[in-house]
């Protein structure tokens, strides 16, 4: 009986250490890669701060290649606030801008 006690305490001394530290690294508690998704995307569109008629299909372009992005880490991402924001953020691009949902996508820079 006694060692169920002591275990307990011990059980959640341990807790709180994993606690902490899962805190202290959130990197290590979520795969998702959203921030790479978005890096990707303000770096390809960086040049262009209002899209004009004449860039929107490379605006197109780099909206289709972060949108699929998205899917690409969509498994490793749910509830993840950010991602949903840029999902849905995306879908509202690509219409203000008329871009289909087919057609080319910009390569990542290597």
């Amino acid at each position: 009986m006694g060692m169920g006690r002591g275990a307990g305490s011990t059980a959640l001394g341990l807790f709180q250490i994993l606690l902490v530290f899962l805190c202290i690294f959130p990197s290590v508690t979520s795969p998702c890669k959203i921030l790479k998704c978005n890096s990707e995307f303000w770096a390809a569109t960086s040049g262009s701060h209002h899209v004009g008629t004449e860039e929107a299909p490379e605006f197109c372009t780099a909206l289709r290649a972060y949108a699929h992005c998205t899917r690409r880490t969509a498994r490793t991402c749910r509830g993840d606030l950010a991602y949903h924001s840029a999902v849905h953020g995306i879908e509202d691009l690509m219409v203000q801008h008329n871009c289909s949902k087919d057609g080319p996508t910009s390569q990542p820079p290597l």
